[in-house]
Order: C-alpha cells, then structure tokens, then sequence
C-alpha cells in the first residue's frame, strides 16, 4: 500500500554489510605423521609392504627347504623372518637373520632400495611441513560463513532487516543459517569478545571504502580478526518522496551531479578523518589479505605431537605384547 503514495528517488550512496572474522592460525594435528603422503600414496606403501612380506616369506621357506634342507623348517618361522625384516628394512633397521640363498639376498637388495626411496621422501615431506606451517581456513566469504556454522553479531536487528523477507525469513539456506547465527549485543560486550571470542563482528562498508560501526575496534582484536573478502549484502540508499512530486527529475538531477562532482567521496573522506581512526581503518582494509610469515619457524612440542602420540601407542602395545608373551610362557610351562 505505500508504494500507491510515495515514490523514490534515484540512489544517493552505496552500503554494505561485512564482517571480521577470525584469522587463519597455524594448524596442529595429531595426524601430521601421516600428512607427507596423501592417502592413496600411503595404501600403495602398505601393498607394496605386504607384498615384500609375502616374496621374502616364500623366498625364505625356499631357501630353508631347497638351500638348506632342512625338513624342520615350518611355515611360521618363514612369516617371522619375513614380517621383521620387513618392518626393519623400512625403518632403516639391519636385521639379526643369517640369509644364505642368493634368491633371498636379492628379494632383500630390491625391497632395501624400495624402503630407501620411501622413506627419504617421506623425510622431505616431513621437514617441509613441520618447518613451513599450514594454516587454517579462514571464513572470510558467504559460503565460508555458512560452511563454518560461525556466529557473527552486531548491536541491533537492523542490520538483518533488508535480508530477511516477510513471513518464514531467506528462502535461500545459506542465507537462512547466516541469519540463524545472527547475535545482538552491546558494543561494550562486542568490545570484550573481540578480543577472545572466536565469532564474526558486523561492519558497514560504505561507498569508497570506509567501514563504519568500528567502536569495537582495539589492538589487541585486530590481531587475530580479518576482513571478509566480500558482502555478506548491501543494498543502495534512495530517499521517499511523496507520490507524483513534481520536482522528482530535478532532484534526481541533483543526486546524479553530486555524484559526478565527487562531493559524496569527498564527504566521506571528510568524515572518516573528523570522526574515526584512520590507522584502524587501514589495518582493517589491510587484514583482508594474509600477512601472516609462513617462512620457517622454530620446532615446538606441538609439531611432536603426533610422533609422542605414536610412541605412547607403541608402548602401550608393547606392554600388553609382553604381557601376552609372559602369559604364553607360563601357560607353556605349566602345561610340561
């Protein structure tokens, strides 16, 4: 019914809504010894493992029975040749076993030079990545923003209200998470959380670049919060004006000249430079990009993570293996 009363006028400026949101940090996983090789390389490792398994299993019990007729030799002892040889071998590891069949020297020769390969580009891979970090992704776009689940908040409902449509709200889903992680607080309490909350913090970018509703804006929050690389919506400013008013094309008229004369950038800049910091509206525009030094860093206790975790589940299994052994040997024992 209104539009049957009030017309608009031409735009008179540009608007848009953005948000920091938390920077890319450095990642630490308990998988990093895994992450030189991609998943497929590391089954192909392990097949080609079980087949240097199986080839010095039957080379073995071979040379046992051909070799060195020995009509004791059983099938077992061939497997635990052939299990911890390999094992060794890719470990870099010699092994105690006396081989005297030249069929198994050169099976051990090839799976030695295989293992070799192996483990100097598993090497590489590793030293490039526990010396170069990786780094997370940062939700700095709508579908980001949607693929994160992050909560953003600003001071009122208002700065929602031109994206949400009447009745059931976005038919879009991305749109209608986004808006469902909508919080409203007070810019004192955007002030706090900036510094330790790990959520998005709405700005105005406006026309020529500025960004308003920066109150919240400290040091300390700007250091871990980065500009999204895109709106999450903007919209076009225009003024109402009664039905049929007849001087409707004279102000347009005025609109369009203002903006071809520049006065509206100018005015803006005016304003940014009277009322705001314009340090913190540079370092703003600046963490849009990503200055972190992914350069070599010094060696924590986070890069051994993953290795600590694997030498406590190696001593763990040992332990129940001993504990196994002990109990086999007593059971044997009784038993005689």
């Amino acid at each position: 019914m209104a539009y049957k009363s009030i017309d608009q006028t031409t735009f008179l400026g540009r608007s848009g809504v953005t948000c920091l949101v938390p920077a890319p940090s450095r990642k630490t996983r308990w998988t990093l010894p895994i992450r030189p090789f991609p998943y497929s390389l590391w089954l192909a490792v392990i097949f080609c493992l079980c087949w240097e398994t199986v080839a010095l299993c039957l080379t073995r019990f071979f040379e046992d029975r051909v070799v060195v007729r020995q009509n004791n030799a059983s099938i077992w002892s061939s497997i635990q040749f052939a299990y911890v040889t390999t094992l060794k071998l890719f470990i870099s590891q010699s092994s105690r076993y006396v081989v005297r069949s030249h069929t198994v020297r050169t099976i051990l020769f090839a799976c030695y030079m295989i293992d070799i390969i192996v483990s100097s580009i598993y090497a590489g891979g590793l030293s490039a990545i526990l010396t170069i970090p990786d780094l997370t992704e940062a939700p700095d776009s709508v579908a980001r923003l949607y693929s994160h689940n992050l909560t953003w908040t600003s001071t009122s409902y208002a700065w929602i209200t031109s994206i949400v449509d009447e009745g059931d709200g976005p038919k879009d889903p991305i749109f209608h998470r986004i808006l469902a992680n909508y919080r409203i607080n007070s810019m004192d309490e955007m002030r706090s959380k900036a510094k330790t909350e790990n959520m998005g913090f709405a700005l105005e970018r406006m026309a020529f670049g500025h960004f308003g509703n920066g109150d919240f804006f400290t040091p300390e929050a700007l250091q871990h919060l980065k500009l999204m690389v895109e709106d999450i919506y903007y919209s076009f400013t225009v003024a109402m004006v009664p039905r049929m008013w007849p001087h409707l094309p004279k102000y347009n008229d005025l609109i369009l000249a203002w903006h071809s004369s520049g006065l509206s950038k100018y005015w803006e800049w005016k304003i940014v430079a009277e009322y705001m910091n314009a340090n913190e509206q540079n370092r703003v525009q600046a963490s849009m990009y990503n200055h972190i030094d992914v350069g070599p860093v010094q060696l924590d206790v986070d890069n051994f993570a993953g290795f600590i975790g694997l030498w406590i589940a190696g001593i763990f299994m040992s332990i129940l293996v001993f504990i196994g052994e002990w109990i086999c040997y007593w059971w044997n024992r009784n038993q005689i």
